[in-house]
């Protein structure tokens, strides 16, 4: 059985990478060969992926005259640009087409904008009868729209790593096929680094930011920066900084700067080069971790280390609530009032409950992996197909 999977940003998105090898685990625990295709917007920086599976160039070619006037016309005439997306990406679909199940793995495409070429895309290979599935993803109500509903409600099924999601999607009534479980990421196993002269700091607090988290509130670096100093002054803790995304390392050296120089020889940075294997090692010996990647929290929640979320859409909400019950540890950027307060307090709740977070996450943790394990008996079955096809 060949799984095709798309929408892939590259490796050095650690989620990204975390999503694609937790897939493989969780397929690869059900019965059969199988072997693994991925579309990838950046593949060069998936040369470790390419020792398990092909990976393919998500690249457009060129049109010829005659398809370059006729993609025009429908354009303009028809305000249609399918007819060009659908010639752009031909090898795509070629490669697609060979495949038994395609899974769109960008867990966030839906959440920001249109999308317009996955989703023209997507519907192209239902319509030349694959099977195409949403995997592990979150959309908000905010981020939701008449286009998008409409393809949701095209493709085979919905595969959705949260509760909220799910609910929201399941009272829309679009697509009969809608399951939850948990993120793949959750079955990905921590590796030690490499690097022989590593080693993770004891009693250490890990700060992860994302550009996105500092555009969904403008006080964020400066009251985060002042939370810390009041940390690095009033306990022993060191304070180590964290990307997830290549581009978190700008947020993070802003919020460095922020932060007194008397504290420097406690301030550390880990080795951007670390793969989601080995960043999730570093992240698992952590104290304690405050963060605003969703993979990052989810490094951290399943190596049970209490982690305060600072949450800017629906999954940070969906995915804290199925651990605690409710959205505990997080403060939701783009709905509190008052970020410093909601900071100050929640840094305090976790701190003093840090024995308590971590047996919970630890008991929480195997229902979780049991969840993103049976994702994959719940999409042969979705698809119709019976475990062992090759």
């Amino acid at each position: 059985m060949k799984i095709f999977m798309f929408n892939h940003s590259g490796s050095q998105n650690r989620g990204c990478e975390a999503i694609v090898l937790g897939t493989i685990e969780a397929l690869e625990n059900t019965v059969g060969v199988k072997t693994y295709a991925l579309s990838s917007h950046r593949p060069r920086q998936d040369h470790e992926l390419s020792e398990t599976m092909k990976i393919i160039p998500f690249e457009k070619r060129s049109l010829s005259p005659f398809e370059h006037l006729r993609a025009y016309l429908s354009l303009r005439i028809l305000k249609d640009e399918s007819y060009s997306i659908k010639k752009s990406y031909s090898k795509f679909l070629q490669e697609a087409m060979q495949a038994d199940i395609c899974l769109s793995v960008g867990g966030d495409t839906y959440c920001y904008g249109e999308n317009p070429i996955i989703c023209c895309l997507s519907e192209e290979l239902v319509r030349r009868g694959k099977k195409v599935y949403l995997w592990a993803a979150s959309i908000g109500q905010e981020d939701l729209s008449a286009a998008k509903l409409k393809n949701l409600s095209k493709i085979s099924g919905l595969f959705l790593r949260e509760s909220l999601t799910y609910e929201l999607l399941k009272s829309k009534g679009i697509n009969k096929n809608i399951f939850l479980h948990a993120d793949p990421a959750f079955l990905l196993e921590a590796k030690k680094a490499k690097n022989p002269n590593f080693q993770p700091r004891p009693n250490t607090l890990g700060i992860n930011v994302s550009p996105l988290a500092e555009a969904a509130n403008a006080e964020l670096l400066d009251i985060l920066a002042a939370l810390l100093e009041d940390v690095l002054e009033n306990s022993s803790l060191s304070l180590s900084f964290i990307a997830h995304v290549e581009d978190d390392w700008e947020s993070l050296e802003k919020l460095r700067s922020l932060i007194s120089k008397k504290y420097a020889d406690r301030l550390y940075r880990i080795d951007k080069d670390f793969n989601a294997a080995e960043s999730k090692y570093y992240i698992s010996k952590l104290r304690f971790f405050i963060c605003t990647r969703t993979h990052a929290s989810i490094a951290a929640y399943s190596s049970g280390v209490p982690t305060m979320v600072l949450g800017y859409s629906a999954k940070a909400r969906g995915i804290a609530k199925d651990i605690f019950g409710k959205p505990l540890y997080l403060v939701d950027l783009k709905g509190t009032s008052d970020i410093k307060k909601d900071l100050y307090q929640t840094w305090e709740s976790l701190r003093g409950a840090e024995e308590a977070i971590r047996e919970a996450l630890l008991n929480k943790m195997p229902a979780i992996r049991r969840s993103a394990l049976e994702a994959g008996q719940e999409l042969l079955k979705a698809a119709n197909m019976k475990e062992g096809r090759a």
